[in-house]
């Protein structure tokens, strides 16, 4: 496992890459900051997109998972390493330097016994290297060449699509929601107060959070009623938006979709986001 922060895990990218081809597991954890380059330290969400469809070469794919709190955040580096163990692939933890600083009570999973570990140790026993005699190498090959290469990317390709069963996704106040927002991480959370908010004025408002950013909740756009949601408001600390790519991937237009963004380690608020929304609701409504 390892961590860093957006400029920090540009430089990991050709190990996460080499990790992917040699059947790696590995865990790491990006608490994003304001870009692009260097930047800014404060908080941002501007490494979706290098989360999502480019955290290195080769074109692999690796599962996203993106938490709103500090649970979240602990529970998800638990299920990370499991995840990391069962398909031999890289794992991302993408948060934010807000839920980076924060500090929020939480609860910790159970500690494994002695069995379970020894039961872990032995599954993937012929992964491990543990020591050899003095003189005999061990090492990690990534891939191979030519028609085995190939072999390795079908093999890959094959176990992504195994991956819908891992979608994870929150509907909030979804049930009769005419706007609904679209957020993750600290922007999910800023939208659900918000949400709250216009429903005591009488707005049918609800969200949708993607909890796994890779592989995507498209389904939980498309199957929206667009004869009864009048628009979607994409929220998130990142100009220009990232996530609203996939949003718009699955709406394929039936509905207008609005920004409420901010970037380079500004941070939104409630009011910010109240506004941009009042302002998209009057046009939609």
């Amino acid at each position: 496992m390892s961590s860093s922060s957006s400029c920090g895990i540009s430089l990991y990218s050709e190990g996460v890459s080499y990790c992917a081809s040699a059947r790696i597991p590995m865990v790491y954890v990006n608490v994003q900051r304001g870009g692009p380059g260097i930047g800014a330290i404060q908080p941002a969400q501007q490494d979706y997109l290098q989360a999502t469809k480019a955290s290195g070469n080769g074109g692999f794919r690796m599962i996203v998972l993106a938490p709103d709190s500090v649970q979240e955040c602990v529970d998800m580096v638990y299920e990370a390493y499991d995840l990391a163990e069962r398909d031999q692939n890289p794992v991302l933890v993408l948060t934010d330097g807000v839920m980076g600083t924060m500090m929020e009570p939480v609860v910790l999973p159970p500690m494994k016994t002695d069995e379970e570990l020894a039961a872990c140790r032995a599954k993937f026993a012929d992964r491990a290297i543990v020591g050899h005699p003095l003189g005999q190498q061990a090492f990690c090959r990534p891939g191979s060449v030519g028609d085995g290469q190939e072999k390795v990317n079908i093999d890959a390709a094959a176990m992504y699509e195994t991956w819908d069963k891992d979608i994870r996704v929150e509907e909030y106040m979804m049930d009769d929601a005419e706007i609904v927002f679209a957020a993750y991480g600290i922007s999910a959370r800023i939208s659900r107060a918000v949400i709250r908010q216009l429903r005591e004025e009488g707005i049918k408002a609800g969200m949708i959070r993607p909890i796994t950013l890779s592989p995507f909740p498209y389904d939980s756009f498309r199957n929206l009623d667009f004869n009864r949601v009048k628009g979607i408001i994409d929220v998130e600390m990142s100009i220009p938006a990232q996530m609203r790519w996939d949003v718009d991937y699955a709406v394929q237009g039936r509905c207008p979709v609005h920004e409420v963004l901010r970037s380079g380690g500004q941070l939104l608020t409630n009011d910010q986001v109240l506004k941009g929304a009042k302002e998209f609701i009057k046009e939609v409504l």
